[in-house]
Parts: C-alpha cells; structure tokens; sequence
C-alpha cells in the first residue's frame, strides 16, 4: 500500500498550477465571510510570511510540506487580491432614500427594457449633496419616454434615489455589493425624461461602443422581427434586456438559459467558425499552403474576430474568461503548444481572479469554470484513449451527435450543483433539449450570424438575420414543447453551504487528481445529501421593517404570508428558499384576523401573532411565542415580552430577518449578521444587529 501510495503521489507531481486558481479562491471566499473588514497589514505580511516559507521549503526540499506552503500562499494571495480590490473600488454611496432631487452627469450606459429603460451615469450634481459624498455611479430606471440622450452625453433629470438594496433574506444573493464592485453607489427611478446639456463631438470608445451595440441589436430586431430578433440580438451583442420575459422562463426551464450569456460556446463558436473558414479557405489556394503557416494566419484571424465579439457583447466578465481562453488557445496554436488543457483552465482563472476577485463568489463565475474544467477533463481522458472517429460521412455525423450529447451530459452534471444551490432549481429535461437545439445553434445560427454582422456595413445583412431568425423559432418551437412537459423543473430547496463545498470539493478532485485515489470523492455525495436531509429551515420571515412575514405551517408545504401585495421580492426569495412553485398563490394570514390581531400556527408548533396596535401586541406577547408588532415605538413591550418580539423599527436596525425551530429552542438570524460591517453596507444601514430578545 505505502509503495502504491507513493506512485500515485508522483502522479500528481507537477500539479500544482491546476489548484492554484482553487485556493486562491478559498482565500477570496475567507475574504468576504468575514464579519469586519480585516486590516489592510493582514494580506501584506501574510503575503510576505508564505512567500518566504515557500522559498525555503522548497530550497529544503520538503517535498509535501513544500506544496502546502505553496498551497498557503496561493490562498493568502487570494485574500490580499480580494482585500486591494476594494480598496480600489471604493467610492461613496447615499445612507438613505431620497426625495426626487436634481441629477446631472455623464450618461455612461443605457439598456433597452420591455416598457422601461435603464441608465448608469456618472454623476456630477444631485441636489445639493456635496461634491465629495457623490456616489461615483448611479443607476436610474426610467419608464415612459426616455428623452434622446445617447452614451457619452452630459444629462440632467429628476429622479428619487436609495442606498444599494441589501438582501431579502439573511444568507440570500447580495446584490449591493455586486454594486458596490461596479462602483454605484445608489439605484432609484427617473420621473422625468434626461435632457441633453451637452454632447461631446468625439464622445468616449467606451460610449461609441455602447451606442454601436445599440443601433446592432436595433437592426437585428427589425430585420428578424420583435420575437426572434432579441434572443439573436442577444447573441450577438449581449443586450439580453428587451427579450420576452416568458422566453427567458421557457429557455431557463429547459437549461438552456446559458444561450442568453455571451460565454465560453459563443466565444468558441465564433472564433472556431472564423479559425475554421479562413484555414479552409487559404488550405485550397497551393502557394500559400505548401510554403505558409496558413493554420497560424487562421489561429491570428480567429483572435480577431474574438476581439470584436468581445466589444459588441459588452465586456462582461464570462465573455473576458471566454475570451482569455481563446487567446491562450490560439496563442498556444501559434507557439505550436497543446491548446486545449487543464494548465490553460487554470491560467484563465487565474487572469479572471487577478483582475476582478469578487468574480470567484459569482454563480456565473462558478458554473462557467466547473463546465469547461469537466469538460476539458473528459476531452483529454478520451483523447488520451485514442477514441477518435475519422473515416466517412456517417462516422464524422456519428462524432458530432456523440460528442454534443456527450457535452450536454458532463457540463449539465458538472453545473447542477451549482443550479441548485444558488437558483433552486433543476431542469430535468436539459439534456435531450440541448442535443435536439444545439446542432441548430452550432450550424445554423451563430455562423449565420457572423456573416450577418460581416455584411451589414454594406446593408447586405438582412437575409442572413432572415436565416438566423427561422432558426430560433425552430429552437424556441422546441423549448416551448419541451418546457410544456409534466414535470420539467424540479424545484429545490435551499442547500446548506457545507453540502455545497463537499460537492463542489469532489467535482474538483475528480477532474484535478490523476491517480485513482481520486474515485474516492465519490464518498463526499451521501455525506452531502445528508447535510442537505439534517440542516434545520427557517420556520419564519419577516421582511424590511416588518412590512411582510412568512412562515410555514405545521405539516403543510405551503408558505402563508401576511399580505400578497407587499414587499413581492422578498416572497419570490422566500419561496425560491423553500422550493416552492414562485407562480402558486399564497394564502395570506389575514384570514385568520380579528380587528388589529392575527394569529397562526408554525412549524414547531409555535404559535405567531401580527399586532398592529400596542395592545394587541401585549396580549400576544403573554399567549403567543413570537409576536411581529407593526409599531415604530415599543412603549415598554420589550420589557415585559416573554415572547420572541420583532417591531418595524427593530427590523429596520437589523434588516430582514429568519427564525429557525431547533432542539434549543428558536434562534434568530438577521442580514447584518450575515453581512456584517463591510464597505458595501454602509449605505444600507446594517450596523450589527443586538437586542433581539424574547
């Protein structure tokens, strides 16, 4: 055993670089887990420490020890490139909503809405804030006329803004910190179309761009038509914003809502069309094959062709992962070097991590790189075997089918996981729908569509979105049917995040290990699934000031809600937590109301009781277990409360709430608790919660 031990640790000599990418995101996720931000001293010295105790392991020759220290540095490195991050990106933000206020500044971004739009601008004035606590971005929705302002414009509207929204329930997605990394600093609503106080006569490349994408996606739209053109328009240039909302449910419901987001198949698709047709092309004129290195000519014009799609996409961060994997595999083309490789995968998120860490705590981030490390596992396992078709039409068609089914398979294992924990949700007939769309999305509409873009400076464009349009009917013609089926979605509850790690854990070491030790991650799976089958669940919300509760009844999978009509968002995450049908109707608690009292059974059993005067909500605090008192002004109550009591103000202090039934009794989570007291909640009031009593 200790011999075979051995082998197989040579085996993974040399292997370090594919977890490289993996520790540093461990100290990314060690980074925002924490409650206080940690002194700036923290990542520099821990840097300097396992940087020196690197080098002298390996000068000594430790052997495991040497790969551990090096492991440790990797993950400090993490957490000082997540730490330098936000030091970076920090800019002021509003502490709370405003009245509707003068705003002027640069108009950076518009994105078409069905019925709305939405603008990013850099702000120069609002109201009569000084110029230092300006927020740096904000983002504005403005419905009805809009005005004719374009990207690059100085503007001015009136509008009424609030601090980046905190989460709708503790543990839930963090949207004001994906905002804080995008440097805004308030969302709010525009009640007055922008007027134009400036247009500049060469306006910014970024602003040029962004305007150019916009007149692309206009073009696509009227030439394929206002059901086929977005979802083209969309793979085209990125601006997924006008599509039809049902068609984005049918599309997700089928898994293949990665259509939408420009990624690695788009960015593939588009430079191994280009790679392919220029290398068949200059294959067939004799004097440049036979003394020209006409394969690097093609691998030159592929990275092209990847740079503008990057442009007309939008930038966004899976199309940058998918276009720094292009130019390492084309780049290794041109080095002759292998081009498809794990050591590649891992140098690509290696880049991604640098340059943007809060990316590693993304799901986009997280599913795009578990599908192509799965993926390239599999290519180089199988190419290794030699499991090659190359001989006659049926065969090469045979390899084509296998292959894509193949794909299907290992990139919708590989992602499920992922899908589950962060969206609660399974499509259970993604893959017959991806081996049925994905040969007409991989023939028949993205070649299609880069020569649509190739002819449209000569207006010689619009058959082609004729073609390309036919074919997303057909595919949206077969996601409907597919999406109509019994049972198309599985609806999941929320995961713990130790069953997640465990899972994710043996994906890594499965695809990363050679040696067969790596079989035994299969171990993780039960262990998993019985994380998953003992974490309590919450047996109580309540929403922003107390404006909404929920909770589940006694042997009932159902939610109860005190009012359908209030706070809607935090509902959906309330249902998408416990895996319930989001379009189902509640039942609200005020049928079981009297005068200013309701009162309910939960899980537990507990009983609850909604008071909405001072009186109410003291008799419910001598008979019930948890009282929600709508009031802004306890009087006394939490003095003399034996219940678990939550007011409007307390909740406003300590953001939306959960209460979970355990064997000690209940216990109570808040969002500040979860959030802590980072640059990112500073403009939502969460200050670290205390007092909750009862």
């Amino acid at each position: 055993m200790r011999e075979r031990l051995a082998r197989w640790a040579v085996m993974e000599a040399g292997r370090l670089i594919l977890w490289a990418p993996v520790f540093m995101i461990v100290g990314i996720a060690v980074y925002f887990s924490l409650p206080q931000e940690p002194a700036f001293q923290w990542g520099g010295v821990g840097l300097v420490f396992s940087a020196a105790l690197s080098v002298f392991a390996l000068r000594r020759r430790w052997g495991v020890a040497a790969w551990w220290a090096r492991a440790v540095f990797m993950l400090i490195l993490g957490f000082a490139l997540a730490q330098v991050r936000t030091m970076s990106v920090t800019a002021p933000m509003i502490m709370q909503t405003t009245d509707i206020l003068p705003v002027e500044g640069y108009l950076e971004r518009i994105e078409q809405r069905p019925g709305s739009q939405r603008w990013t601008v850099r702000t120069t004035r609002i109201g009569g804030m000084p110029s230092e606590t300006l927020p740096h971005l904000i983002r504005v929705t403005r419905r009805g006329w809009p005005g004719e302002a374009r990207p690059g414009d100085l503007v001015s509207f009136r509008a009424s803004l609030s601090p980046p929204p905190a989460p709708a329930l503790p543990g839930g997605f963090d949207y004001g910190r994906q905002l804080f990394f995008e440097r805004i600093g308030a969302v709010g609503f525009s009640v007055t179309p922008s007027r134009t106080m400036w247009r500049p006569e060469r306006p910014p490349l970024a602003a040029h761009i962004d305007d150019l994408r916009t007149r692309i996606a206009d073009r696509i739209i009227e030439k394929a038509g206002d059901r086929n053109g977005p979802v083209l328009a969309a793979l085209v240039t990125g601006q997924r914003e006008r599509i039809d909302p049902d068609i984005v449910d049918q599309l997700r419901d089928t898994g293949l809502a990665h259509l939408l987001a420009i990624s690695g198949l788009h960015m593939g698709l588009v430079c191994g069309f280009i790679y392919f047709g220029v290398r068949t092309v200059l294959v067939r004129i004799e004097a440049l094959a036979l003394y020209y290195p006409v394969r690097k000519w093609a691998a030159v014009a592929a990275l092209l062709g990847g740079t503008v799609y990057l442009s007309l996409s939008g930038g966004a961060w899976s199309a940058q992962r998918a276009y720094i994997m292009a130019v390492i595999s084309f780049g290794a083309i041109l080095f002759d070097r292998q081009a498809i490789s794990l050591r590649n995968v891992a140098f690509v998120a290696i880049i991604i991590l640098v340059m943007r860490p809060e990316a590693a705590m993304s799901a986009g981030f997280q599913m795009s790189f578990a599908a192509v490390t799965a993926l390239t596992a599999t290519y180089l396992a199988w190419n290794h075997k030699g499991r090659r078709a190359r001989r006659g039409l049926l065969s090469r068609a045979g390899l084509f089918l296998g292959g894509l089914s193949t794909t299907s398979l290992i990139a919708g294992l590989a992602t499920t996981p992922f899908a589950i924990f962060h969206f609660h949700r399974v499509a259970h007939f993604g893959l017959p729908t991806n081996i049925l769309v994905m040969p007409i999305v991989t023939t028949a509409v993205i070649p299609v569509a880069v020569l649509g873009l190739m002819a449209m400076p000569f207006g010689l464009d619009g058959p082609f979105w004729w073609v390309a349009a036919t074919s997303i009917e057909v595919v949206l013609t077969i996601t409907g049917k597919m999406a109509a089926l019994p049972h198309a979605v599985g609806l999941v509850p929320q995961w713990p995040g130790s069953a997640f790690v465990l899972l994710v854990g043996a994906l890594l070491a499965l695809c990363l290990l050679r040696a067969p030790w790596r079989w035994a991650s299969a171990a993780a799976l039960p262990v998993a699934f019985l994380l998953v089958w003992m974490t309590p669940r919450p047996v109580l919300f309540v929403a922003e000031e107390a404006a909404n509760v929920g909770f589940r009844p006694p042997a009932v999978q159902t939610l109860h809600v005190a009012n359908r009509r209030r706070e809607r968002f935090a509902m959906t995450q309330w249902r998408h937590y416990f895996g319930l049908d989001p379009d189902a109707r509640l039942s609200a608690l005020t049928d079981l109301c009297r005068e200013d009292r309701c009162q309910a059974e939960m899980e537990g059993p507990y009983r609850l009781s909604v008071a909405t005067t001072s009186e109410a909500a003291a008799l419910a605090c001598r008979e019930d277990d948890v009282v929600i008192a709508v009031l802004w002004e306890e009087r006394g109550l939490r003095r003399s409360c034996r219940a678990l009591l939550f007011t409007a103000d307390s909740v406003s202090r300590t953001g939306p709430v959960s209460v979970l039934a355990s064997a000690k009794g209940l216990q109570v989570r808040t969002v500040n608790d979860y959030r802590g007291n980072r640059p990112w909640t500073h403009g939502t009031r969460s200050s670290p919660s205390t007092g909750l009593g009862g």
